[in-house]
């Protein structure tokens, strides 16, 4: 015998079996499983989960800082889940020095487009 489902009071779809949201606390309207993976540093932790928000199915990479420093969310297309995880893994071999590179060279891509028409 399965327990019964829990629905979700925001979408009124059932919530997987994985949501350990309380849906009842006043932001409670995306489905979100525990984390799958996650990475302790110093002063950041970073994990990944699976959620079902307002907009549609995501996975979802997240920091929590402990320093002041700007924490991260970043939701992806399941789709897109995997071009992620290849990325990340293609970072192993990078040095830190080369990971500041690139994150400035994301922030200028960022600012090139920043005001442009599409």
């Amino acid at each position: 015998m399965s327990a019964p489902a829990r629905t979700n009071p925001h979408t009124g779809r059932d919530c997987p079996p994985w949501c350990q949201t309380d849906h009842a606390e006043p932001h409670g309207e995306s489905c979100a499983g525990g984390g799958n993976a996650g990475l302790r540093l110093p002063n950041t932790t970073i994990w990944a989960r699976a959620m079902i928000t307002p907009r549609g199915p995501r996975v979802t990479v997240n920091s929590l800082t402990w320093d002041g420093s700007r924490p991260a969310y970043l939701p992806v297309d399941p789709g897109h889940a995997e071009d992620l995880a290849v990325l990340i893994e293609s970072l192993a071999e990078a040095t830190p020095e080369q990971l500041r590179l690139l994150a400035a060279g994301i922030r200028r891509a960022a600012a090139d487009l920043n005001g442009q028409e599409t």
